[in-house]
């Protein structure tokens, strides 16, 4: 057991403030944006344990019934040098390989702690991804916890986010490590406020925001969250809740409407914290692009090839001048990023001449003070840097061999330059490559985080074997000044020294580093650094870019191992099951996504194998084959040893439902089972095949799911009525009808339903194919067909948010989607959008947005949608014959070519 006494720091903190000889450099003090994917959804819960005295009990409740989406470990804690020792933990005897958020930053000088314990005390804060460990199950986790911290061990938190079937939400992370203890000074004297930037609303959300916090050792604290102009101070919430040294602290926040920003700040009252991490999920809350004062991962998906090649120019001379790069390969991705200053806080130029031709970019980094310039003539005032970057891949301006690119910018105050990564393919060995962006400025001398740029982590698989690896930097404002580039590899670090002078015209160079990744190895780091002191010493640093690649690892042998699943175990002829294949490796560790994977059944499998990204496929079947059907799946060629079973029983009547303990009721018709429902407890109601003259209502029903037995026939019948229904699922019906009613018709305001979705449907021939009337929320159509109506495939007349994926909309007289009024948030993804307006030539689009008066739907998302043949009018700048006014709700979070501004 290792011991660690709490009042050594409790009631010495002084004395060490006192013993303090030298001056230490804070590094990278603050909390930025986790350098990890995070994971959506529908919820996430937070916990934690002091390691004060270890081990800790670490105790974390999940949701019953809920799936495991991401699991994040955090610690922190000190050693008695500047090194990351304490990279390890050990979870319940599992031991969990981290990484550190931040550098590892002074504290304090210890004088009277102990043997082993005196001397100069430098805290580490580090992360783990244990997803994949298979840990954390729904209901409660308990785990005792010890550390590999040298020094004194703070504590240890663990973040949880969980899919319950409830709509899903992005969850935004920050961490890193930030001191506060008033006897202290400079950065260490206070932490410093970090935002959480999302994409505004025209309604209030709710949401959850919960932090780590550790060493805290006085209740004068107090914990400051800023929404909008409302600021909210909690006194006293650090209490050493989670055992000594170590508190989670977590509340909810309610953003009104049109705000876009949380912020929140830890403030020490006389004692002293470390505050480790922050995260927040809001409904329905999407990061916009652009950070301040750091890079980030990049929105941008990278392409496949077999090696990068970068060159940039400056443009502080000239607003225009020549790039060349010689591309060894064919052209698989071009990536353009540039930058350049305002005057004051105002965005800069997100165009870029080149060769003649207009590119708009992405901004990446948003508007940030760097220095005054005075007396500067006209040029005089606060200079702001702002970043951006445009895939011009599709514009063909860049091909295999010599390429000259003319390039012009216009920013007001200074042109600082522009870089060109391409990624190329000349059929050697693959390459992943890993983009960084943003903006990050470092101006030598300046105060916090002005002063210093924040080191950027670059994860990935590890390999068997030694691999080479390249750095690529895109960097503005340098001048002749001394800087420093620092690349560490497994602990250990190379420094280049005074690389950043212009290089590639005045104030902007690209820089390309040669980096050795050993075998085993997880992650590398770079950072750029600039000293204090009076110029020349100093140099200016606009850090915009970075990029590396690092040929691919071998994917892991499968070694016959993982596991298939068959959901539900059992069904009726007609029905439908999904396979879900999850391959490891010989230590039980997943093997993740890119694998061929490949299931046997006896019953007909509908479409392909899908990759869902996290380690785990999914095979759809329709029930065709009555009995026991053994289920095997290959990956990569080589048999899983285990199989699945999926038993498959003649339906007992035309309309019947199953509880859960399998008891069976029979139904006369289709509406009396929705009726008797929740009287008889049912789960599922059964439709089998045939033609049913029922139009009916789903009134007042929840947690049921309404399922035709179509895999081999079709079940028709004439639609529904949805009201007052939540949590409900209506699956394979085949929807028509002479008449020219409504397919699916969800009544509004007080009648109004949530949580439902409509799964394999195909409505045609009817008036329009779904109407969602104002008041409605989180309904999901997904692989429908809504073909042939005389309207449109779906009317959604307000509130929201609806979601339609991979739905054929398609031969509709009106439009595929006509959206209403009130905000309407709606989600389009990967849909078929064709040949809609056939009864109105020129007003029958494939998405028509209504706009008079109400001001329209405004909240749409596309993503990767299939549109052409739709017959509306086109208004240049505002509609296509596919999109009616595509100017009034196209964001930046919007994916879908050409939509995207």
């Amino acid at each position: 057991m290792n011991l660690r006494v709490s009042h050594v720091i409790l009631c010495t903190i002084l004395s060490m403030v006192l013993g303090v000889s030298s001056i230490y450099a804070e590094g990278n003090e603050g909390l930025f944006e986790a350098q990890i994917a995070v994971q959506s959804g529908s919820g996430f819960v937070a916990a934690g344990t002091g390691l004060d005295i270890e081990p800790g009990l670490l105790n974390i409740d999940v949701p019953a019934g809920s799936t495991i989406t991401q699991v994040l470990m955090y610690w922190n804690g000190s050693e008695l040098a500047p090194v990351s020792a304490g990279n390890s933990l050990e979870l319940d005897g599992t031991t969990v390989m981290g990484r550190p958020v931040s550098d590892p930053l002074y504290f304090f000088t210890c004088n009277d702690c102990g043997a082993g314990l005196d001397g100069d005390h430098y805290y580490t804060t580090y992360r783990a991804d244990i997803t994949d460990l298979g840990l954390v199950a729904a209901g409660n986790n308990s785990f005792s916890v010890t550390s590999s911290i040298g020094g004194f061990a703070t504590g240890a938190g663990m973040i949880v986010i969980y899919d319950d079937g409830s709509p899903v939400h992005q969850v935004q992370v920050i961490d890193g490590t930030d001191f506060a203890f008033q006897g202290f000074g400079g950065a260490r004297q206070v932490t410093l406020p970090r935002e959480f930037r999302f994409d505004s609303s025209v309604s209030e959300r709710s949401g959850t925001l919960t932090a780590f916090v550790g060493n805290v050792n006085s209740p004068a604290n107090t914990i400051r969250i800023t929404i909008g102009s409302d600021v909210t101070e909690i006194e006293g919430a650090l209490d050493s809740g989670d055992g000594a040294l170590w508190d989670t602290f977590s509340t909810n926040v309610v953003v009104p409407a049109g705000v876009d920003e949380v912020t929140v700040e830890m403030i020490d009252g006389g004692g002293s914290l470390i505050w480790v991490n922050a995260a927040l999920q809001l409904e329905n809350a999407s990061r916009p692009e652009g950070r301040r004062e750091f890079l980030g991962i990049s929105s941008l998906a990278t392409a496949s090839g077999t090696g990068v090649i970068a060159a940039g120019i400056g443009l502080d001379s000239s607003p225009s001048d020549a790039l060349e790069i010689d591309v060894p390969g064919s052209v698989v991705q071009a990536i353009l990023y540039w930058s350049g200053a305002m005057l004051g806080d105002v965005d800069g130029d997100d165009t870029m001449l080149v060769n003649g031709t207009t590119v708009t970019g992405t901004q990446v980094g948003l508007p940030t003070f760097a220095f005054p310039c005075t007396p500067c003539g006209p040029f005089t005032g606060d200079f702001y840097f702002s970043s951006y970057r445009a895939d011009i891949t599709g514009l063909g301006l860049v091909g295999s061999g010599s390429n000259t690119l003319e390039l012009e910018m216009d920013f007001f105050a200074q042109n600082s330059g522009a870089s060109l990564l391409v990624i190329y393919d000349d059929g050697s060995s693959a390459v992943d490559v890993h983009l960084r962006d943003g903006i990050d400025v470092a101006i030598g001398g300046f105060p916090t985080v002005r002063g210093d740029t924040v080191r950027q982590y670059f994860d990935f698989d590890g390999s068997d074997a030694s691999r080479d690896a390249r750095i690529d930097l895109f960097v503005g404002s340098a001048n002749d000044g001394l800087d420093t580039i620092e690349v560490t590899v497994d602990g250990n670090t190379t420094s280049y020294d005074n690389l950043l002078s212009g290089a590639d015209g005045a104030i902007w160079d690209t820089v390309s580093l040669p980096v050795t990744v050993p075998a085993g190895v997880e992650y590398l780091s770079v950072r750029i650094m600039t000293p204090s002191g009076p110029p020349p010493q100093i140099d200016d640093i606009i850090w915009v870019g970075a990029a590396l690649s690092l040929e691919t690892a071998d994917a892991p042998p499968v070694d016959g191992d993982g596991s298939i699943e068959v959901r539900p175990g059992s069904t009726f002829l007609g029905g439908y099951a999904e396979v879900v294949v999850t391959p490891t490796d010989g230590d039980g560790q997943l093997l993740g996504a890119g694998l061929d994977v490949d299931v046997s059944s006896a019953n007909v499998q509908i479409g392909g194998v899908v990759d869902n990204g996290d380690g785990t496929y999914t095979q759809l079947l329709g029930a065709t084959a009555l009995g026991t059907d053994t289920i095997t799946a290959t990956v990569n060629g080589d048999a899983i040893s285990e199989s699945a079973t999926l038993e498959v029983e003649v339906p007992p009547s035309s309309i019947f439902g199953v509880r859960d303990d399998g008891t069976v009721f029979i139904y006369g018709t289709i509406q009396e089972a929705l009726y008797k429902s929740a009287a008889d407890s049912v789960e599922t109601v059964y439709v089998s095949p045939g033609t049913y003259a029922e139009r009916v209502w789903a009134w007042n029903l929840s947690g049921l799911t309404i399922e035709a037995l179509s895999a081999e026939s079709t079940v028709q019948m004439r639609g529904f009525r949805v009201v007052c229904c939540h949590d409900i699922a209506i699956r394979g019906f085949d929807v028509y009808s002479q008449y020219y009613w409504d397919g699916f018709r969800f009544y509004g305001g007080w009648a109004s339903s949530h949580q439902v979705l409509i799964d394999r449907c195909v409505v045609d021939d009817m008036g329009d194919g779904i109407t969602l009337r104002s008041g409605n929320s989180d309904i999901v159509v997904r692989d429908c067909e809504l073909t042939g109506n005389v309207y449109s495939g779906v009317f959604a007349w307000g509130s929201g948010p609806y979601f339609v994926q991979g739905t054929d909309m398609s031969d509709n007289g009106l439009s595929g989607i006509d959206a209403g009024y009130r905000g309407t948030e709606i989600t389009l993804i990967e849909n078929t959008i064709e040949d809609n307006g056939w009864i109105c030539p020129n007003c029958g689009w494939g998405v028509y947005r209504y706009t008079f008066g109400s001001g329209g739907a405004n909240l749409m998302t596309f993503i990767d949608n299939e549109f052409s043949g739709n017959l509306g009018s086109v208004s240049p700048g505002q509609s296509d014959e596919n999109v009616y006014r595509y100017d009034l709700w196209i964001d930046e979070t919007d994916q879908q070519a050409p939509y995207t501004p």
